[in-house]
């Protein structure tokens, strides 16, 4: 950053540190993609260059834990399911994905220079809790910066809330548009090529980005493309299509938003299939 951005940085953290350490409204810092304070440990925002080693490690903040099944896992945190995975179901490469995604978002090296573990897990009681460097954090701290990590980066934590019913059934919902549309994602690589070939920016300045920034402009620029497609044809939809057209300005839907328009689409399907 440089020495603007720092000054404000600063203030913005010693505004914070006046709230304590309740829950918070991180906003400000992703939109401007500062790195986010918290107990000792500055959380880093991950750059575009990253997004395919990072995409790698994410499932280990992505578990749907509460609803896979496993009747042990009801009562636990998020962390002692990662710990319950790794000791009791021979699945420990959660906890070595997660050790590496910390060591990209907290800009650490894993090991010291005499070779002992900057990150580790260490027995506290009947249960275990997360050391970085000598600072211990518990699930509560963990279910924090997991959370933290997430929405600094672009990811939709699993849905715990809903019926696994219902989040299946819109699942298909979902799967059933994208096949009736045709459409495969293209590659991530030409996610960027895309952005590049319809805004001002380059590619290297693409690949500076972090992935969150670089998302919600994609996000935009498809928004933007199809509101312009569809004022062009408006004059030959009906009134209810015209209705329709979502404004590029216009805010993100939310997850339950979401939802209830998938759960009115797949009403609609089934009266079509029962026909």
């Amino acid at each position: 950053m440089g020495n603007f951005k720092e000054n404000n940085y600063e203030k913005i953290v010693e505004l914070f540190k006046l709230f304590g350490e309740q829950e918070r409204d991180y906003s400000i810092f992703y939109a401007n993609d500062y790195p986010i304070p918290y107990k000792g440990l500055t959380i880093y925002p991950v750059q575009v260059d990253l997004y395919m080693y990072f995409h790698s490690l994410v499932e280990c903040l992505l578990l749907p834990h509460m609803t896979s099944g496993d009747i042990n896992a009801i009562s636990m945190s998020y962390f002692d399911y990662l710990v319950y995975l790794a000791k009791e179901k021979e699945s420990p490469q959660y906890i070595s994905q997660l050790f590496y995604l910390l060591q990209i978002v907290l800009r650490i090296p894993g090991k010291d220079e005499k070779g002992n573990l900057n990150i580790d897990i260490i027995p506290d009681g009947k249960k275990s809790i997360l050391r970085i460097f000598n600072e211990t954090y518990n699930s509560q701290d963990f279910d924090r910066i997991r959370k933290i990590i997430c929405d600094q980066n672009a990811l939709e934590m699993p849905d715990e809330e809903t019926h696994p019913d219902i989040v299946k059934a819109i699942k298909e919902v979902e799967e059933y548009k994208r096949k009736q549309a045709n459409v495969k994602m293209c590659s991530f690589e030409d996610q960027i090529n895309i952005v590049v070939a319809k805004s001002s920016y380059r590619r290297d300045e693409c690949i500076k980005m972090t992935i969150r920034s670089f998302t919600r402009l994609l996000e935009r620029v498809d928004k933007i493309m199809h509101y312009e497609i569809y004022t062009l044809l408006s004059p030959n939809l009906t009134k209810e299509g015209q209705k329709n057209i979502t404004h590029y300005m216009a805010a993100e839907k939310t997850r339950k938003e979401r939802y209830e328009e998938n759960r009115t689409e797949q009403n609609e399907i089934n009266k079509k299939l029962q026909v």
